[in-house]
């Protein structure tokens, strides 16, 4: 779907007024800042039945109940729960599948047979989550620490096919226990701190708008960037974002980035929805 540009301001194109700029779903959005009363961290959130499946409920905001939209559920993402519990079943399956490797590994030995595993970090696909995170991810700065042990255990499973093709099957289990004993155990430990800081690292917060004639309405968003002025710029094509009329026009922040500027008002109506 193509965005219209927005209406130039001026002849250098700025747009009049500061915006709040802010990130949902790797996007880049912004709402106008005179839209904007406060950013909050979440209370408590009470459900509420039969909304729009934007609306993730109520909020206590210092004794006034709101409404609360998910701007990932709004254009057609998963929620940052959703995404946390998908890192957090991912990390635990990929824990799990070193320790199969492993087991597959010693059975191969105590049977004197070769081994078919994978010995190549790379060709790994908890080697390849390990590249995607590395260039961006929810712990793409937590990532370093699992590369040497995961190239260490798959690199030594070719040291142990070669043991056993050589017969020294008892070089190949002494191998086998140490590599349990101390680059798995080293494995495990990252795992579970990368599990852990997933759980805990991300702060749930909300932007509350104010229009005139409605209630205020808390959004939450990923994260918010700055408050700055845009400015205009053509609209790409934003398939794959199930946008709904949300976003009013296109601008580009003073680094250059594309931002999606909302319309406050389609947000509103989402609540009455």
């Amino acid at each position: 779907m193509t965005i219209p540009t927005m209406t130039q301001r001026n002849n250098a194109d700025e747009l009049g007024e500061l915006h709040v700029i802010f990130t949902a779903a790797a996007h880049l959005f912004a709402v106008s800042h005179a839209a904007v009363e406060q950013m909050v961290t979440l209370p408590a959130i009470v459900r509420v039945p039969n909304t729009h499946p934007a609306v993730r409920g109520v909020i206590n905001l210092r004794g006034a109940v709101i409404g609360l939209v998910d701007l990932r559920l709004a254009i057609g993402q998963r929620s940052v729960a959703a995404d946390r519990d998908a890192l957090l079943a991912s990390l635990a399956g990929y824990a799990s599948d070193h320790h199969a490797w492993l087991a597959e590994l010693a059975a191969a030995v105590d049977a004197g047979a070769r081994f078919h595993g994978e010995t190549h970090a790379a060709g790994c696909p908890f080697g390849r989550f390990l590249e995607e995170q590395a260039a961006a991810g929810t712990i793409a700065h937590r990532v370093g620490p699992f590369e040497r042990p995961h190239t260490e255990l798959h690199a030594a499973g070719a040291e142990v096919d070669q043991l056993v093709a050589h017969g020294d099957l008892a070089g190949a289990r002494a191998r086998v226990e140490g590599l349990r004993n101390t680059t798995m155990f080293r494995l495990d430990r990252l795992f579970a701190d990368a599990a852990e800081l997933a759980g805990e690292t991300h702060r749930d917060i909300a932007l509350v708008l104010r229009q005139a004639g409605n209630s205020p309405l808390a959004v939450q968003v990923d994260g918010v960037e700055t408050v700055d002025h845009l400015v205009a710029a053509d609209g790409p094509d934003l398939d794959g974002l199930n946008i709904g009329g949300l976003v009013s026009s296109i601008a580009r922040d003073a680094g250059g980035r594309l931002v999606s500027v909302l319309d406050p008002s389609h947000i509103f109506r989402l609540v009455a929805a």
